[in-house]
């Protein structure tokens, strides 16, 4: 928008660092048609599977993308369809591992549990994970090509010192074929034997709450794409997803920002959201539930008293409870807002964020 106002200068990159080639080939596959030829459900599409083969015998490496760490997303009890969840934050935990060193944890508080055997619900047996992550992946990979050397790229495996630095060392001597990882592998990395770039699930974070998602996933299509194919030969990108016709997918698809900027600012418009106007957050975090809504709701009903912003709230926040603290929120939208946030006198449970 600031380019569209002459407030600054649009610089296009019409070719890469390298000059080389043009930006890879990008294969969508629509995960609502199945995407699959087995009936045995895997989080890697036929289609996938058989370019990261044809990618292996031309002894290139390939880089393997899900936003998501574990070996599932979930547990979930079959019979009466229960999740898992954390206490302390009341959000499902993530299972970790597999067989006896499965653990379920909490990616918000960091709380560790051992996997049921039996619903606490209805005393089933029939305990199930559902979804996947980098583990998950990983696993899957292992099994469809078990000569390869296969690594992950997660906070799980790069917390040590230097981690990540061997890594990227091991990939550039190409003694690893297929790297799975999160978002820590979507930009940076400059590796010229990656000719393939699979990303797993495309959608994910795209349906959040919060009017970021749409860039945040365009971004990340962008970044983990522009990791193939970067010297001689062109890449490929092979992209699954659940949401093939959303404007953020397919511009990312296109590698087209103005597409991208094109559809997102006339929401942004529509909805009073930034840059049409700002936006500060007030959020309230405490022990006690319904205390910590009053406080809120006390709040919110003073700001309201400024005829000049629009308020919105309280509400939860997401995830709306976090290691024993519930979390509400109180939107506040128009223009100059640090003067009117800058008198009021908030408790130690306030956090202020602008946005």
């Amino acid at each position: 928008m600031n380019a569209d106002l002459a407030k600054y200068h649009l610089v296009k990159l019409s070719s890469r660092f390298h000059g080389g080639n043009d930006m890879p080939e990008v294969i969508v596959v629509d995960l609502r048609a199945g995407g699959q030829k087995s009936k045995c459900w895997s989080s890697i599409s036929d289609t996938l599977r058989e370019h990261i083969a044809e990618t292996l015998a031309n002894n290139e490496q390939v880089l393997v993308f899900i936003n998501r760490r574990g070996s599932a997303s979930a547990v979930s009890c079959r019979d009466c369809g229960q999740v898992m969840k954390c206490s302390n934050c009341e959000l499902p935990y993530t299972l970790h591992g597999f067989g006896a060193r499965a653990r379920l944890i909490c990616h918000h508080c960091g709380r560790l549990d051992l996997p049921l055997t039996q619903c606490d619900n209805c005393h089933s047996v029939r305990i199930f994970p559902i979804g996947t992550g980098t583990q998950g992946v990983e696993n899957d990979l292992k099994k469809m090509f078990p000569a390869a050397r296969i690594a992950r790229a997660d906070r799980d495996t790069t917390y040590r010192k230097e981690a990540h630095d061997k890594l990227y060392s091991q990939m550039q001597k190409h003694e690893i074929d297929i790297l799975v990882g999160t978002q820590m592998i979507a930009s940076g990395l400059d590796l010229p034997k990656v000719a393939l770039v699979g990303v797993v699930l495309a959608d994910v974070g795209l349906h959040r709450p919060d009017f970021y998602a749409p860039e945040n996933i365009f971004q990340l299509i962008t970044q983990v794409a522009g990791r193939a194919g970067r010297r001689e030969k062109r890449g490929l990108v092979v992209l699954q997803t659940l949401s093939p016709e959303h404007y953020a997918i397919r511009a990312g698809v296109a590698q087209d920002f103005i597409q991208f900027y094109n559809e997102e600012i006339k929401i942004r418009q529509s909805a009073g959201w930034p840059p049409f106007n700002k936006i500060i957050r007030l959020e309230i975090r405490s022990s006690n539930k319904s205390k910590a809504y009053e406080d809120a709701w006390q709040l919110a009903e003073k700001l309201r008293a400024d005829k000049n912003c629009e308020i919105l709230g309280p509400s939860p926040t997401l995830p709306p409870k976090v290691a024993n603290k519930y979390r509400f929120q109180i939107l506040i939208i128009g223009e100059n807002l640090r003067t009117l946030v800058s008198g009021l006198e908030l408790g130690r449970d306030w956090r202020i964020d602008f946005g």
